[in-house]
């Protein structure tokens, strides 16, 4: 584990980040405890004991507005598809994986919101947001099937980099736009259960609060002047 963290480097060079090595103990502990419960395992389980890595949250920093529209501006020229899904992204908060799965289909406007059924922690739904009603509406055409998918292009990482370097912004991922989409909400007041729900999380919003306080804690702040 330690070796990992410190010594041992990664295809880039750098040695392995604490998510990696956790995960790498993670799969470890459950290797050997399918070991024991086949009785493949003859003695206790060695991995049982070793701790994961303690974590810390590292603090999101993105583009100003501007600076995103800058991006948008880049995307549309070099990439249309890619604006697509960048606007999907940003407009929904689902997560790249999530995005490859969501088919027009899946756009309910009986319940006023799109189904997410391939998620990491299970189907879930968000409101068709005026944002995301915008870009759904550009992005449909005559023709469209509901067995299409909505965004066309399975990723924008590699222009999405360059484009940030080109423009000296924050650099941009794919989970950027969700981050991008979480810090909107809680900007216009959005409560952090409801966009833990808005995200498919199922711990109420424990990891929202925890990823994401320093921002409610600005807003608070921010709307405190207002009281005069």
């Amino acid at each position: 584990r330690d070796a990992l963290n410190k010594k041992h480097l990664s295809k880039r060079g750098t040695p392995y980040s604490v998510a990696q090595v956790n995960q790498c103990v993670c799969t470890l502990r459950q290797l050997f405890r399918y070991g024991e419960e086949t009785g493949l395992l003859m003695h206790e389980n060695p991995v049982q004991r070793v701790k994961q890595l303690p974590y810390r949250q590292k603090r999101v920093i993105l583009p100003s507005n501007e600076q995103v529209e800058q991006l948008r501006l880049v995307l549309k020229s070099n990439s249309p598809d890619g604006l697509d899904l960048f606007d999907f992204l940003c407009a929904t908060g689902v997560r790249i994986e999530s995005s490859l799965h969501v088919y027009w289909k899946d756009v309910d406007t009986r319940q006023n919101v799109l189904h997410i059924d391939k998620a990491k922690r299970g189907g879930y739904s968000v409101p068709l947001f005026p944002a995301l009603n915008a870009v759904l509406t550009r992005l449909k055409k005559p023709e469209t099937q509901p067995e299409e998918r909505i965004t066309k292009v399975d990723s924008i990482k590699k222009t999405m980099n360059t484009s940030c370097r080109k423009l000296g912004i924050p650099r941009m991922t794919h989970h950027s736009c969700r981050h991008l989409f979480c810090t909107r909400a809680l900007e216009k007041g959005v409560d952090i259960k409801t966009l833990a729900e808005w995200l498919g999380h199922k711990d109420g919003g424990v990891l929202v609060l925890k990823t994401y306080g320093h921002l409610r804690k600005e807003h608070s702040q921010a709307q405190a002047k207002l009281m005069t």
